[in-house]
């Protein structure tokens, strides 16, 4: 069963897990842990990936033109075609909101960003977002997310499920 974090509007339907192998090790990274049970947003450093990590949940947006449409949620009257999250599993997200908002520097959720840090606007956004630079990670309780210049790859530590993010694909693992 799919937790959302965000707003009511998020429903998810489990997708079957892909005949895809698991990386067998993480990639190494300059890894920033954030304690506890807060939220961490960040952006990728080209504006396109916008994820919000919780200690068992994370969410990653797509912003922009991009060669792919995430999976169709069963029932979904929403927005559903750019944005994954991964909990226990990986589900298409049905959605009203975005996420970018929890992105934007000076907020709780960006309190692992350091002032003076790299930052990005998204075009249809004035906001200023708090940026995950290329080769590092963010990890909140079971979650990890690694920045690479290739896209977003997050996972749950726990079951090993996740998924990759780019502009030209998305990968379930």
């Amino acid at each position: 069963m799919s937790v959302c974090l965000f707003l009511s509007a998020c429903a998810g339907t489990l997708l079957p897990t892909p005949a895809l192998s698991t990386p067998a090790s993480l990639p190494t990274a300059a890894v920033q842990t954030v304690s506890g049970d807060s939220l961490a947003g960040f952006a990728s450093p080209a504006g396109h990936i916008v994820c919000l990590m919780g200690s068992d949940s994370v969410r990653c947006e797509f912003h922009g033109t991009k060669s792919w449409k995430a999976p169709w949620p069963d029932g979904c009257e929403l927005d559903w075609e750019s944005a994954l999250e991964v909990d226990e599993q990986v589900v298409g997200v049905c959605a009203g909101d975005t996420i970018i908002e929890f992105t934007q520097t000076g907020q709780s959720t960006t309190t692992w960003w350091r002032s003076g840090g790299p930052t990005v606007k998204i075009s249809d956004s004035q906001m200023t977002l708090a940026v995950l630079p290329y080769g590092t990670a963010l990890a909140v309780g079971h979650m990890r997310c690694d920045s690479a210049s290739a896209g977003v790859t997050c996972r749950n530590l726990t079951t090993g499920h996740g998924f990759s993010m780019a502009t030209e694909a998305y990968t379930i693992f």
